[in-house]
Formats: structure tokens, C-alpha cells, sequence
């Protein structure tokens, strides 16, 4: 989408072309790093936790990185989302996580609030498993 006003006065238009080359290569890393612990995580155990109720969940389960039925429960922050359910597994909140600890959790959300999320879980002594290159992103912005 572009917005365009017309000026008397001629502008220079920027040409970001290899900013955003670069930074979309290193999100398909992100996402080719988050697809292989789906898979590591689906062949070492038999129950998965995921955190968040973004697009990368549901493509895994869609290129068989994941199987849907190991997934125990999504949990979320939206409270209008926990008590539901989405593709037939159930939503939980936060304090439901501690009583699954013992389970491995995967996430399912933007690189952006991977950060935060690792703080929030830290108080129910949970770490998510996430890739080492989740913060590519910061050197765009």
C-alpha cells in the first residue's frame, strides 16, 4: 500500500531494498530455527505446552513439525481467549501455567516479545525453548 501526495517540489525516494532483503532473511532463519524445535521437541516428547496463538503453531502442525495431539494446552494472555478453545485444544492463562512445569514450552509468537515473555514465565520457574537468533530483529530497529 502507498500513500502518494503530490508536491511542487521534487522529493529523493529511498530505496530500502537491501534493508529489508536482509531483514527478511534473517526472519526465515528465525522461522526456520523456531520450525526445528518444533520438530526436536515433537520427536523427544510425548506432551507440549505452547505459549502464544500465533501463525508459526499452526504451520508446524500444517508441515508435520508438530503433531497436534501432544499438545496438552496453548496458553495465552487474552482473556477474552482462555477458557476457549482453538483447533480443538484448549486455552489456558498464565497462572494455570506452574501446574505443567514438567512439560516442555514452545512458543508461538513474534520474535518482539519473546524477551518479555521469558521474564513473565521466569516467576513460575519455566523457560521456553526458544532459538539463539530470536533477537535479529533489534539490529532494524
Amino acid at each position: 500500500l502507498v500513500l502518494c501526495k503530490k508536491l511542487k517540489n521534487k522529493i529523493t525516494i529511498k530505496n530500502n531494498y537491501s534493508i529489508m532483503k536482509n531483514l527478511v532473511q534473517d526472519h526465515m532463519k528465525f522461522n526456520d530455527s523456531m520450525m526445528n524445535i518444533y520438530s526436536q521437541t515433537d520427536r523427544t516428547h510425548d506432551k507440549i505446552l505452547v505459549f502464544g496463538l500465533g501463525i508459526m503453531i499452526w504451520a508446524g502442525i500444517q508441515n508435520s513439525r508438530i503433531h497436534k495431539e501432544k499438545i496438552v494446552s496453548l496458553f495465552d494472555e487474552n482473556e477474552f481467549l482462555i477458557g476457549q478453545e482453538k483447533a480443538g485444544i484448549n486455552i489456558r492463562g498464565l497462572d494455570d501455567i506452574a501446574k505443567f512445569k514438567d512439560l516442555p514450552l514452545i512458543l508461538s509468537i513474534s520474535p518482539c516479545y519473546i524477551e518479555n515473555v521469558i521474564v513473565k514465565l521466569s516467576k513460575f520457574n519455566i523457560l521456553p525453548i526458544v532459538p539463539q537468533n530470536y533477537q535479529y530483529y533489534k539490529k532494524y530497529f
